[in-house]
């Protein structure tokens, strides 16, 4: 959406001869609630997943998705989308893979499985990269187990 600053004088009847003047504020909310539950959790990275290299007028395509609305979703919306996803993640658990409260085995389990995988493939889990460099390495193994 585009707003400008120019100025329309309106033709209108009324007991005076001001100028209507309207002011218009828009807020919008970018956020990595893909999927509109109130959470921002593996589901929305999957459905961001999923958009990946589309671009509008392709069926996957996802306007919330686009992040910098250049119409295209690619490795840049995937950093922005990756950078609100650890905004969200910075009250959790750190370590807290399967996002339960806890630290335990089960986290364990999901950071191995995760192993060796990069931002924008499938098996790569945002709360496992605990280091921030958009790949799970043996660095967030030893990270995870100082925790």
């Amino acid at each position: 959406m585009h707003v400008n600053s120019e100025f329309a004088e309106l033709s209108t009847r009324g007991s005076d001869h001001d100028p209507l003047v309207l002011t218009l504020s828009f807020s919008t909310e970018v956020t990595a609630d893909l999927n509109g539950d109130g959470q921002i959790n593996r589901r929305d990275y999957l459905r961001f997943i999923r958009t990946l290299g589309s671009s509008e007028g392709d069926r996957r395509y996802l306007p919330e998705a686009d992040f910098n609305g250049d119409g295209r979703i690619n490795r840049t919306d995937l950093k922005l989308f990756l950078a609100l996803y650890r905004e969200a993640l910075e009250n959790e658990i750190a370590g807290d893979i399967d996002r339960d409260g806890d630290r335990d085995v089960g986290d364990r389990r999901l950071l191995l499985r995760s192993l060796w995988s990069r931002a924008g493939s499938w098996r790569y889990r945002p709360e496992a990269d605990l280091n921030h460099d958009d790949r799970i390495s043996l660095t967030d193994f030893y990270l995870f187990k100082k925790l």
